[in-house]
């Protein structure tokens, strides 16, 4: 038995063939594959697509972080269920899925946003072979887009002084939150989830214990940092500390100007304490962009991979800058930046043959 049908009554297979023998081989072999686990719940596949992805989100949540878990929802509801959502699961074939790739991409989607549409659409659907709703993925055999690797241009120096002088001139009430990406390397998520016990301004450190996943009802949802060594105490440099201190000088008046102060502690707020919304914080860092004359394309994230091209550039070991940026291993960050690793490289060996031609002349 395989499952029950849409009445109730079990599910059981017809077997056929022209002697008893060979009947007695199909059943054999299928209790074989029953031993394996190979056989599938057809009442199961029966179900649309977008009834198992329902499931299948309500499941994932258990063990996937709430913001990739909203990514996922959001790809589901706009992409996928308006496309697959009315195929019975079995009967997803591999050429309805290219056909939705191509929809997408010649709609305007990118490649990078379609291929993100099939890392979901996969991953659902490999969790239900594991299941055992359908024998096999049918997004093993469609071919995703190819994605061209962006170009890694951080912004120079020069380009990053010009925005925080311009921001500063300009008395843009997120400066500090602009340094503190520039002068930490921290994730967006992680800046706007610090509460002022998360720093220590004598001390010169900030601790990154959390990651703000959403605002709902101007209320802020916490979630665990991208992995479990992005949870780090890392050190301020003199001029990032200042940008604190007159940061929260200027806050503590905001706090006495405003009629109710939202009690959220938060570092980088709203003028009344609420919590910042990813999307505004955008806006506010491309008009500080205007401001200082810098390109559109400059992304606030940007600000991370400068912050790691400068430690890498002026020489800290690769070890160091890898925990300051909260990466799980020093590969990740040398994978990352594999050019200023290079360039490192270069730099070290010519050292080493200073060292030695130094040596060999003392002697």
């Amino acid at each position: 038995m395989l499952g029950r049908k849409a009445n109730g009554k079990p599910d059981r297979p017809k077997l056929t063939g022209p002697t008893k023998a060979d009947v007695q081989r199909q059943l054999a072999e299928l209790r074989l594959r029953a031993e394996r686990g190979e056989l599938v719940d057809s009442s199961q596949g029966r179900q649309t697509v977008a009834a198992y992805l329902d499931g299948w989100l309500e499941a994932a949540g258990t063990t996937t972080r709430p913001q990739t878990l909203a990514g996922y929802r959001q790809i589901v509801r706009d992409h996928i269920t308006p496309g697959l959502g009315r195929y019975k699961l079995s009967a997803l074939r591999p050429d309805a899925i290219q056909r939705l790739y191509a929809a997408k991409l010649a709609g305007g989607l990118s490649p990078y946003t379609v291929r993100k549409i099939h890392i979901v659409l996969h991953r659902a659907l490999e969790m239900a072979v594991r299941w055992r709703y359908v024998p096999r993925n049918p997004a093993d055999d469609v071919d995703p887009p190819t994605v061209t690797k962006r170009d890694q241009r951080p912004p120079e120096p020069a380009e990053l002084a010009r925005l925080v002088e311009a921001a500063e001139a300009a008395e843009d009430r997120l400066r500090a939150l602009w340094a503190l990406a520039i002068y930490t390397g921290c994730r967006q998520g992680e800046l706007l989830a610090l509460s002022w016990t998360d720093i220590d301004i004598d001390r010169a450190t900030l601790t990154v214990r959390f990651n703000l996943v959403r605002v709902k009802d101007q209320m802020p949802q916490f979630g665990s940092p991208k992995s479990e060594t992005s949870r780090r105490t890392i050190s301020l440099p003199v001029v990032a500390v200042a940008a604190l201190r007159a940061h929260k000088a200027r806050q503590a008046e905001e706090r006495l100007a405003a009629a109710h102060w939202a009690t959220n502690d938060l570092v980088f707020c709203s003028a009344v304490g609420t919590p910042l919304i990813r999307r505004n914080v955008n806006r506010s860092f491309s008009a500080a962009l205007k401001r200082a004359g810098l390109p559109s394309t400059i992304r606030f994230h940007d600000l991370r991979h400068a912050h790691a091209t400068l430690m890498l550039r002026s020489g800290v070991p690769l070890k160091v800058a890898s925990g300051r940026l909260g990466h799980g291993s020093i590969a990740i960050t040398g994978d990352l930046y594999q050019h200023w690793v290079a360039e490192m490289d270069v730099d070290a060996a010519e050292r080493a043959a200073n060292a030695l031609r130094v040596n060999s002349i003392s002697r």
